[in-house]
């Protein structure tokens, strides 16, 4: 089965709303739409789900199969769903994981500081 990296980067940025994102050049959403990607791909939980599995960065496409496969369409669109929904993840990682929030959190010593929009 083979998927290409613009199928699930269309699915990614059908879920996501960035607008710093939006603001990088092709070249630069490109290279970290790619890292979300492989580091998606590369959870014991998700890669489990392939008997077989390559990446070609040259001509954007993954070969794979799944060690379970329904049919042809279903597990393309089964890959490519679940691609995005994890790229969205490793998206999201770093912006949970921020000093600026950690910070917040711990300097802040009444809690309604923490919860109240205008404190942020």
């Amino acid at each position: 089965m083979i998927s290409t990296y613009t199928d699930i980067y269309a699915r990614f940025l059908m879920k996501i709303r960035d607008y710093e994102f939006c603001n990088l050049s092709e070249a630069d959403a490109s290279e970290a739409m790619k890292g979300w990607l492989i580091a998606s791909v590369s959870h014991p939980y998700v890669y489990r789900i392939f008997g077989s599995f390559a990446a070609d960065d040259e001509t954007g496409t993954l070969d794979y199969t799944l060690v379970q496969s329904v049919d042809a369409f279903s597990d393309k669109n089964f890959i490519e769903e679940l691609l995005s929904c994890q790229m969205v993840c490793e998206w999201l990682s770093p912006k949970l994981k921020s000093t600026t929030l950690l910070n917040q959190m711990i300097t802040n010593s009444k809690e309604q500081k923490f919860y109240a929009q205008q404190a942020h």
